[in-house]
């Protein structure tokens, strides 16, 4: 709480170490090495080989015909590795029905531009990106913008949701995902049926 992340209560997934997201922003490089292994989902996004993955699976099901919840992305990637190889990747997989095996949901809003660290930064989409340098609440050197991810749903039918994270192109610096606390709504009941993995 009481950060400028624009998430005051929630869940973090990190490719790191959770207490590595802690300010003040006193080091460029923190980085936590868990040498963990890949996700097939991840590999897929870019087509390399992901490592330290941390993931988050439930079962659930909506009244409504849509879903969404609010999330941050944030990376000690930023700014130095913009452009490169090194470009730590996220995804939020949806399975159910109308979707053809895991698909990711985690786009900037009403385009198909997947979020990640070579689309939203200092050059690119930079209305979506907050530089952290000098941040007193959070380690990460820079993130996003509170975004929303949106899933059209059957209403009542069970569904799958993947949030998963990792390092791209080595084990090094940490990224993180922030999930906004009761942020995930469909404007009427959920029901989160059960748990399939804990955070890794």
């Amino acid at each position: 709480s009481n950060t400028n992340l624009g998430v005051n209560a929630g869940i973090i997934l990190t490719t790191g170490s959770i207490s590595n997201a802690i300010g003040p922003n006193s080091d460029t490089m923190t980085t936590r090495e868990n040498f963990e292994g890949d996700d097939n989902d991840l590999n897929q996004i870019h087509g390399i080989i992901v490592q330290d993955a941390a993931i988050l699976e439930f079962d659930f099901f909506s009244f409504a015909d849509r879903v969404t919840f609010e999330y941050v992305f944030a990376s000690e990637e930023y700014p130095e590795f913009v452009g490169s190889i090194y470009n730590d990747t996220f995804g939020f997989f949806i399975t159910g029905p109308g979707y053809i095996g895991n698909e990711n949901i985690a786009f900037l809003e009403n385009t198909t531009t997947p979020v990640s660290i070579n689309n939203v930064n200092h050059l690119a989409n930079s209305q979506y990106y907050i530089d952290n340098a000098n941040g007193m609440t959070l380690e990460y050197d820079g993130f996003t913008k509170v975004l929303t991810a949106e899933a059209i749903v059957v209403p009542c039918a069970t569904y799958h949701l993947k949030l998963a994270i990792a390092d791209l192109g080595d084990m090094r610096y940490d990224s993180g995902i922030f999930l906004k606390a009761k942020s995930f709504e469909s404007g009427s009941s959920i029901s989160i049926e059960d748990s399939k993995d804990a955070i890794e």
